[in-house]
């Protein structure tokens, strides 16, 4: 054994001396290869740890890390993305916060379809320089297709940043893939087959503190229909179990949160989650309540306001216009009330053309502005408008007239503009554009 150590530390020492001598011989990369195939069977190898450490502190190694980078940028401006990708992998192994090559391997694996891989590297990008452009935008492309197969703290922590940020990403789009991550994650796989049985009062509170903390769930579900029938029979389900509980759970602000999510999710999903005969009869027992001491004590109704909400609006209630200033109220008030009534000040000033006077068209738009189905809070809106060449390149469309690419303002038709979503992303998008919405 002891004969054995010996050759074992005389060969590291070897390759120690050999890695040393590629330093001073300048071929850095044989001498990294050597000393992370060290590190592969001795982790804690100081020597190695050192030599890395200097040929990734040297000044000489950015400049060649860069050197490498524009390489990989002309293969990849070629078509050639294996070659591209190799590059910038050799890039960041020279000089790893060499974050322009992690977002361009983004972007490789990205056109190359490995999405999961693409993801890594934004997060990368961002770990090394949080303020460089495009990953957002980039990463809420990549989610519109990926469905994920393991759960990774990290994809949710950026997911959750993504939609924190805002307009990179339409929430309804990327709904699948964040629910195809939650789905992966065990406190959610726990709280599902929860909800799959009868649970008592104290197992509901539980319930409601673990998934308060689900802070990725509680943002989709605030922004877009959660398309998902497991997912839906939770929250339909939870949503009952609280009403039927009302006079027993206490109100907290890990309730407070959850009772927000679920109140905005079923009015953005017009609330289409079914409902007993008996629930409506607790429902007008507590409308009953709050009609009765909102004036006076609308503070201690915020328990009950949020549950009607979670099955009604809370502009159709005559009170509504006490709870303005109620802090824990904030989220769904602003939904609820605040933007319809925006809404309506907006209708006023709209320029009208014709006044409609068929009835069908009449109950059209009042069908549509009682449910503007589909509803939307967030959307995709470009940080810097495009020229349709860019907008041509980026789809890879193939066009036989390719006149079209010198279209310097466009005139854009959405015809069918439903709720508005395609015509402000468009005008997002299309520079120097005029768009023309109707419905």
């Amino acid at each position: 054994m002891k004969g054995k150590n010996i050759s074992k530390i005389s060969s590291v020492h070897q390759a120690i001396a050999l890695a040393r001598k590629k330093v001073k011989d300048n071929l850095p990369f044989d001498a990294i290869d050597i000393c992370e195939n060290i590190l592969k069977k001795f982790p804690m190898n100081r020597d190695s740890k050192n030599i890395l450490k200097n040929i990734r502190s040297d000044p000489a190694s950015n400049i060649l890390a860069e050197e490498i980078f524009q390489e990989g940028n002309a293969l990849y401006q070629n078509g050639d993305l294996s070659a591209a990708l190799n590059c910038f992998k050799k890039s960041v192994r020279i000089s790893p916060n060499h974050f322009k090559s992690y977002f361009n391997m983004a972007v490789v694996f990205q056109n190359l379809g490995y999405l999961v891989e693409a993801m890594s590297n934004y997060i990368q990008v961002l770990i090394i320089n949080p303020s460089t452009t495009g990953v957002y935008s980039n990463a809420g492309a990549i989610l519109r297709d990926v469905r994920f197969t393991e759960y990774d703290p990290k994809f949710d922590t950026f997911i959750l940043q993504i939609l924190k940020e805002r307009n990179h990403a339409r929430p309804s789009d990327i709904c699948l893939a964040v629910l195809s991550l939650l789905r992966q994650k065990p406190q959610i796989q726990r709280m599902l087959k929860m909800f799959k049985s009868q649970s008592s009062p104290e197992e509901i509170t539980s319930l409601i503190e673990k998934l308060s903390k689900e802070s990725l769930f509680l943002k989709i579900m605030s922004l877009c229909p959660i398309a998902d029938l497991e997912f839906e029979n939770m929250l339909r389900r939870l949503r009952e179990k609280i009403l039927r509980n009302i006079h027993t759970v206490t109100y907290t602000p890990s309730l407070g949160r959850v009772l927000s999510a679920i109140a905005v999710q079923c009015y953005v999903n017009e609330y289409i989650y079914k409902r007993a005969n008996s629930e409506d009869k607790i429902l007008v027992e507590i409308e009953s309540r709050v009609s009765g001491t909102i004036n006076d004590k609308p503070q201690a109704c915020v328990k009950e306001i949020l549950m009607l909400a979670c099955y009604k609006p809370l502009h159709a209630y005559k009170w509504s216009a006490y709870i303005h200033q109620i802090e824990d109220l904030a989220q769904v008030v602003e939904l609820q009330i605040n933007q319809i009534e925006e809404d309506k000040k907006t209708a006023r000033s709209l320029k009208i053309f014709k006044e409609i006077a068929d009835s069908i068209s009449i109950d059209v738009r009042e069908q549509y502005e009682d449910s503007p189905y589909p509803r939307w809070i967030d959307l995709k809106l470009e940080k810097v408008p495009l020229t349709v060449l860019e907008i041509g390149r980026r789809a890879r469309l193939r066009i036989s007239n390719e006149a079209i690419y010198q279209c310097a303002s466009p005139k854009v038709l959405i015809a069918g503009c439903g709720t508005g979503q395609q015509s402000i992303e468009a005008g997002s998008r299309f520079k120097n554009s005029e768009i023309l919405a109707v419905d």
